[in-house]
């Protein structure tokens, strides 16, 4: 099995355009139900109300497409090729955005050097982006650019003086999503907390700090199993066991919904029946 899971990394920055409320928080919303219908159905309004919103909600709509069903994420590639070409003029959020989607997609890949291409596109106009937006949304377009910035200088430090300069990238986008983890805006907020839990277990080993945010996750969306993986994955790192093993239980009985998708069930089921042999 191809580690899709993994590929579940930061949202573009250019998403906050995005992140309203009304039928764009029902949008995020159901997206993290895996309620992928529904989430088809709210972007209709969103589509109608502003086109570019639209495309933008398309594509993240495929984006969970793919990776909740453990699926290639090449033909996103493709498509964002093929919208750029029928566009006779691409405005400015909409250009962030398709970069925003390379970076994600190349990160994924781990084909770094095309992410940091991405990105460095994405940074020469991300603070006139963050200035536009309201200080919720700033704050957090604030922590995922930092946070960014420090996970790609990661791979591209050669020289030891520069280690410092990671750590500040990463230290100062931790307390800005920290703060967002807490925001009015509930995508704000559960997208803070799941950029969060993954941050502190992939670069600190600090898998409680880690449940403190999954834990929040796994209560608003108990049907999303990649989200609930990385939860009994913390539990059973912080010698959780029994709490691990109810909470696998529950994920494998929460697969029942009617909306999944038959590919997103068994996907669902192996993930998680993964971790009952670890």
């Amino acid at each position: 099995m191809r580690k899709v899971l993994f590929l579940i990394t930061f949202i573009p920055l250019s998403l906050l355009s995005c992140l309203g409320q009304g039928a764009e928080e029902e949008f995020f919303m159901a997206l993290y139900h895996l309620d992928l219908p529904h989430a088809g159905k709210r972007l209709e309004a969103i589509r109608e109300d502003d086109p570019v919103k639209g495309i933008m909600g398309q594509l993240q709509l495929l984006w969970w497409e793919h990776i909740s069903r453990d699926a290639s994420l090449s033909p996103l590639l493709q498509h964002l090729d093929s919208i750029e070409e029928l566009l006779p003029e691409v405005p400015i959020e909409l250009s962030l955005y398709y970069h925003g989607m390379r970076l994600k997609i190349y990160r994924s890949q781990k084909q770094y050097y095309r992410a940091w291409k991405a990105w460095k596109a994405i940074e020469a106009h991300e603070e006139a982006c963050i200035a536009a937006n309201d200080s919720e949304n700033a704050q957090f377009l604030s922590g995922i650019y930092y946070c960014t910035k420090g996970e790609l200088q990661r791979h591209f430090t050669l020289r030891l003086r520069e280690g410092a300069s990671v750590r500040k990238s990463m230290e100062k986008g931790l307390l800005l999503l920290e703060r967002s983890s807490h925001a009015s805006n509930k995508a704000i907020r559960y997208q803070s907390h799941y950029l969060l839990m993954r941050l502190y277990a992939k670069h600190y080993k600090n898998y409680h700090q880690s449940l403190a945010h999954s834990t929040p996750l796994i209560e608003a969306f108990p049907e999303n199993y990649l989200f609930r993986y990385f939860h009994i994955r913390y539990l059973q790192e912080t010698d959780k066991k029994k709490e691990a093993s109810r909470s696998l239980h529950r994920g494998l009985e929460a697969l029942s919904k009617s909306y999944l998708h038959p590919a997103q069930k068994a996907f669902g089921q192996e993930l998680l029946r993964q971790l009952s042999a670890d």
